[in-house]
This record gives structure tokens, sequence and C-alpha cells, in this order.
């Protein structure tokens, strides 16, 4: 095979690939609609993502992803730990019932950017509290229930977490562009994990509350006890 040949056909492979690629990239589909979500309530002791107060538009189930999460570092324990992860929260509108999923964010340190594994745990089922988008609010699930806490609610200082939903046909998840979000936001899509926080610049509007349940400190473990027993 002469040179020019061989040129010839390496440009037509790298066309294809390059083809492949971008039909790959451009599948996903986000609709820019934006719209201002309300403040965290103060529902737990802390909650994480209270800097998310806009969104830039959503992701529908489908043309965006199959399953969104965020992946979140769990912040310093003033009173011991660990954080019982008591509500999460999702700014979307859809129809039927829905389940949350935990998966396993890997040992060690915080990796935001490392790749969710395998689901954790399941079983806590909700209906969004609006039918369209805009939602009016927020639809908050509550998870931490009784003692005893189910272990893939219980999180150390610095260790990672990361809690989402399948979406479904007529789901819409708000997708929020606002930097220094206090997690990364992650898509999985035909199979494939992306972290579009970085890829998309694009976070899915999750929260969660957190109660530390350290025993270090008698206001804490007093409050920590009680809202377990009359939840």
């Amino acid at each position: 095979m002469g040179e020019a040949a061989l040129f010839a056909r390496t440009c037509l492979l790298l066309a294809l690939v390059l083809g492949l690629i971008g039909a790959s990239a451009g599948a996903r589909q986000w609709v820019q609609s934006p719209v201002s979500v309300p403040a965290c309530s103060g529902h737990a002791e802390r909650e994480l993502n209270c800097g998310l107060t806009a969104c830039a538009g959503y992701g529908a189930g489908g043309a965006w992803a199959d399953e969104v999460l965020v992946r979140f570092c769990m912040p310093e324990t003033p009173f011991g730990g660990p954080w019982l992860v008591d509500f999460v929260a999702f700014f979307m509108s859809g129809t039927g019932s829905r389940q949350v999923f935990v998966r396993d964010p890997g040992q060690g340190a915080c990796a935001i950017s490392a790749q969710p594994g395998e689901i954790l745990g399941t079983g806590w089922s909700f209906a969004p509290t609006s039918s369209t988008w805009p939602p009016g609010g927020w639809t908050i699930v509550d998870l931490g229930g009784a003692p005893p806490y189910s272990p893939v609610l219980l999180r150390g200082q610095d260790q990672g977490f990361c809690i989402g939903i399948e979406l479904k046909a007529g789901d819409r998840i708000g997708l929020s562009a606002q930097p220094g979000l206090d997690g990364g936001g992650w898509g999985s899509y035909q199979g494939g994990w992306v972290y579009d926080s970085q890829v998309w610049s694009l976070t899915p509007a999750i929260r969660v509350g957190l109660t530390d349940l350290g025993l270090s400190h008698s206001e804490a473990s007093t409050w920590g006890q009680v809202k377990g027993l009359f939840r």
C-alpha cells in the first residue's frame, strides 16, 4: 500500500471514529429553561447543596439520562458523628412512583470525580410533588426513619456518599450550572457514567439533609435520639 493510500485510509478511519464520538456525545440532550429554586428549609441539622438556588434547565428521562445522582463528601462532624443522611430532596417533576438509589462511593478519602459503584440500597419510594415543569418546590424524601438506622445512610466525616434516582419517561430533573456546589453530579446514559459537573458543567438538583449522631455533646445526642424516635 502506497503512502498516499495509507494516509487516505488513516484519515477515513479517523473521520469515522470522530463521527462516532460526536454522535455519542451529541445524543444526550437537555432543555434550557432557567428557573429559581426555593432555599433550604432547615428540615435537618445540616443541609448540603443549599448553594443551589437556580437551575439552567432540566434533563428528561431517556433524553438526558437513565439515572442521575450527586456524589457528596461528608463535612466535618461537630459532635463526633457519624452523619445520618436524614433526607434527600429533588427539584423535579413527573408522575408515578420512584425509588431512591444509594450507590457505593468507594473507600478512603472523598474523590468527587470517582465514578459511582454498585447499588447499595433501595426501597425508599416517593412520588414527585409536581407533574409539570417547573415544580412549585422540592420533593423531600425522608430516609432515616427510626433506629436502628440503615448502615448505607451512616457516613463519617470525609467519606463519600452517592445518592440519586432512575429517570423514567416524562421525568424532568433540574440541572444547575452554578459553580461551587457541595456535590458533584453524575449521569448514566445507555450504560455509561459521565461526570456531568465537569463534562457538561451541569449538576442535578439534589440536596441531602444530615443529622450528627455523635454522643460527645449532650444536646446533639438528645436531639438525634428524640428525632429518631418520634418521626
